[in-house]
């Protein structure tokens, strides 16, 4: 990421699309490493982490053999890089490959220090011009 950001969940889609007949030809991850490397607090934006086990978390996961998106609650703050590493796989019925085919990052937003709207709902809104012509 080109800047630090604080992750909940991560969304899987394991193997090739959602149509069955297509998705079952190839091989689907059964488990999966998640690497994720942080920024330490008080670091730069531009420093990383380079000893091992410091600022670096692993997340071993398992996925259903099924078609759609899978969720892995990561909690992961200050992410700098993640990696995805296929450990095992579902085997397919032809080809020799293994697919996911959409990763979705589910990002943190901070605490807005303003308020995001500025409507009152119990309020009552004003008349609207009607339209001339």
């Amino acid at each position: 990421f080109r800047a630090p950001v604080d992750i909940g969940w991560l969304g899987l889609a394991p193997g090739h699309g959602t149509d069955r007949a297509i998705w079952s030809l190839s091989n689907r991850p059964r488990r999966a490493a998640l690497r994720i490397e942080t920024q330490p607090p008080g670091s730069a934006d531009a420093e990383r982490t380079t000893q091992p086990g410091r600022g670096r978390r692993r997340i071993d996961i398992e996925l259903a053999d099924v078609p759609g998106f899978q969720y892995v609650d990561v909690d992961g703050e200050a992410v700098r890089r993640l990696e995805i590493e296929i450990t095992s796989v579902y085997l397919g019925e032809r080809f020799n490959d293994a697919w996911i085919s959409e990763v979705d990052v589910f990002v943190l937003l901070p605490e807005p220090t303003e308020p995001l709207f500025l409507i009152d709902p119990l309020r009552p809104r004003p008349a609207a011009d009607p339209p001339s012509g």
